[in-house]
């Protein structure tokens, strides 16, 4: 009976052995895995990128197709550069009292790039200017405290007497911006002032001598 219970007690410490090494096996083989050996992360895999360098690429206005814009309100057409946008200005249906703003803008059309304003036409419907430099006078008073608008020289659209002019800073430096050209003309109770940002005077005269009203 003695030595039954002891042939007992030593197979259950026997398999009690086995259990604890088997344990300590799979231990040691997890911690060799994860240490030892960890897994390397997946690299990424980047797709190449493509630039499409004729959008990126900017082409100088002198080299590109220019269109014609038609207003059908106030019948004129204008020459502008391909590959800007066009945002035409709305046209009210009343009309501000000349007291209170003698320059609202009613009309006209803006070419834009990338957000940019590069040219346009505004119309002004409610002045009682009698002439240009009737209109210079009072831009030159109402923005005094901001810039001044020079006077560069007399041209004519479309046969109409116009001035140009330019911005000049009222403050020192009084830094001028000779390639931001404003030109201003008067048909009938019209104001029409076309607006012109470009740095070869060609271009600007390309725009005047595009200006024409539709018969």
């Amino acid at each position: 009976m003695y030595y039954y219970q002891l042939s007992k007690l030593l197979r259950g410490l026997a398999t009690g052995v086995a259990l604890v090494g088997v344990v300590v096996f799979i231990l040691h083989l997890y911690f060799k895995i994860t240490h030892e050996t960890p897994l390397q992360p997946q690299k990424k895999v980047q797709q190449p990128v493509t630039k499409n360098t004729k959008q990126q690429e900017f082409i100088p206005y002198s080299e590109r197709e220019w269109l014609i814009y038609k207003d059908n309100h106030f019948h004129y057409v204008i020459k502008y550069p391909s590959g800007l946008g066009i945002l035409p200005t709305p046209i009210s249906t009343s009309t501000p009292s000349i007291e209170q703003e003698r320059l609202i803008e009613n009309g006209g059309v803006s070419f834009t790039s990338f957000g940019l304003g590069v040219m346009g036409v505004k119309v002004y419907t409610n002045t009682n200017f009698t002439s240009v430099e009737d209109w210079l006078v009072f831009k030159n008073n109402k923005i005094k405290l901001i810039q001044a608008q020079v006077l560069e020289k007399r041209i004519r659209i479309d046969g109409y007497e116009a001035l140009v002019t330019y911005p000049k800073g009222a403050l020192p430096p009084y830094e001028e911006f000779p390639y931001a050209k404003r030109t201003v003309f008067i048909k009938g109770d019209v104001l029409f002032e076309i607006w012109t940002n470009f740095k070869d005077e060609n271009e600007h005269q390309r725009v005047w001598d595009s200006f024409k009203f539709l018969q």
